[in-house]
């Protein structure tokens, strides 16, 4: 039964230190000569298998009827990102009242936030000034904004938004060896903006560089040799150069394929 509140000043770090020894004392005894070792070692070691996090949310929320954020720790990372790795103040403060979170569908798990009004351009004037000069190369002498063709672009939420994604080093793999062609009806795939977003958080986060052996397509259509016949794609190359170009809309390839991204309803 959880104490009745007498008073609502917060409990001091010593008080919380003290009640989480006793849980965990008690969940030990729960445990002791009924946990193998190696579902011990398990549970240390793997957290996609055994979620900590998970177990403190539930004496939080249904023992002590606390209401957690599961998107807490995601909001930290996204907004050092931006305030780390964007020199320009517009991107420097992702403001996650006015976004919503969609639901998790399957392996879309890993969000990303994206500003309604950034472009493409300044997101890899980013990127570069970030990673260095001549870490980034495009495949192309024009701005990368005149090379994409506008309508081709699918809808997305009005003001800045959130996507999640599978967040994968290269294509997701029930998509590749797709072309353009295949997908560019479905408007649930990653756009321009949010494929350089969203490879350069995951680099900026882990280290990795997305693609460095696939190709990820992108969900635009671009003016290819004069005509509107071309497909923008984005790679990683083993010298850790980020690279955007394009190719014919129906070019097809064993490693190469878009990646999904879904909303909340809009």
């Amino acid at each position: 039964m959880i104490p009745e509140k007498v008073n609502h000043n917060p409990a001091s770090p010593e008080q919380l230190t003290q009640l989480g020894f006793m849980i965990a004392t008690q969940f030990v005894k729960n445990l002791k000569g009924k946990l193998t070792f190696d579902q011990a070692q398990t549970a240390i070691t793997d957290k996609n298998l055994f979620d900590v996090g998970k177990i403190a949310n539930y004496a939080s929320t249904e023992v002590f009827k606390i209401p957690i954020d599961p998107w807490a720790q995601e909001k930290k990372d996204i907004s050092l990102f931006y305030r780390t790795c964007f020199k320009d103040k517009r991107w420097k403060n992702p403001n996650f009242d006015k976004v919503a979170f969609p639901e998790i569908e399957g392996n879309c798990k890993r969000p990303d936030y994206f500003f309604n009004s950034m472009t493409p351009g300044d997101a890899l004037d980013a990127y570069e000034a970030y990673f260095g000069k001549d870490s980034v190369w495009i495949g192309w002498e024009k701005e990368l904004n005149s090379v994409i063709k506008k309508d081709s672009l699918p809808l997305r939420p009005t003001g800045d938004y959130i996507g999640l994604h599978v967040g994968g080093v290269g294509p997701d793999e029930d998509h590749l060896h797709e072309s353009y062609l295949d997908f560019h009806e479905d408007p649930n795939f990653m756009n321009p903006i949010e494929g350089i977003i969203g490879a350069f958080r995951y680099r900026f986060q882990f280290n990795v560089m997305w693609d460095q052996d696939t190709t990820t397509l992108l969900h635009s259509s671009a003016f290819y040799f004069g005509e509107e016949n071309g497909s923008i794609f984005m790679n990683g190359s083993q010298g850790l150069k980020f690279i955007m170009s394009y190719d014919l809309r129906g070019s097809r390839c064993e490693s190469h394929g878009p990646r999904r991204i879904h909303f909340k309803s809009f």
